[in-house]
């Protein structure tokens, strides 16, 4: 798993943060969770990738200095394909590329 920048190293940041529970994460394995600071605080982007009944689900979120990551937890399901596509046609959130290529380098390992 790849936490980065949250304010804790377990799911309690995660779950804080959006406003979830435990209830939204039962059968989660988090693969991906990073947070990226934009601009001192006031603007910042996530991305939190896991896989749950053998599929893979993605999450983008992104919060202002008016507003948190709250009320976005909206998993879409995803592939590696689709993220390999993403990364290739530029990602929007530069600061996720690499820990995003060391997750599809181990997914396709299996």
């Amino acid at each position: 798993m790849y936490l980065h920048d949250w304010k804790e190293t377990k799911l309690e940041g995660l779950k804080s943060d959006f406003r979830i529970d435990d209830a939204d994460l039962v059968g989660v394995e988090i693969l991906l969770a990073y947070y990226f600071d934009n601009c001192d605080e006031y603007y910042g982007d996530a991305v939190v990738l896991f896989e749950r009944d053998g599929k893979l689900w993605r999450v983008d979120a992104s919060h202002c200095s008016c507003m948190g990551l709250e009320g976005q937890w909206e998993p879409e399901e995803t592939t590696i394909e689709a993220l390999e596509h993403t990364l290739e046609k530029g990602w929007e959130f530069n600061g996720f590329l690499e820990p995003m290529k060391k997750v599809i380098r181990k997914l396709k390992a299996r």
